[in-house]
């Protein structure tokens, strides 16, 4: 699968420029805590991408200032 087709895959899965900042990054977050994402399957073949404790609360950290949020 090329990489432009990767990416409009997950385009259609979480599309910030769909996103409000009413929307907030809230189905993100909670996959992200859940260990949903990254998937399992991308993991798979880019165990790199596994994020650690560290990684994620960075992550998410970053989404909620993205979203103009602050932590709960």
């Amino acid at each position: 699968m090329a990489d432009r087709e990767r990416c409009n895959q997950g385009r259609e899965q979480f599309n910030f420029s769909d996103l409000t900042s009413d929307d907030g990054p809230g189905p993100l977050i909670k996959r992200i805590n859940n260990g949903s994402m990254p998937p399992p399957k991308y993991l798979a073949l880019h165990p790199e991408a596994r994020m650690d404790d560290k990684t994620k609360e960075a992550f998410i950290a970053g989404l909620r200032r993205t979203f103009g949020q602050t932590a709960p």
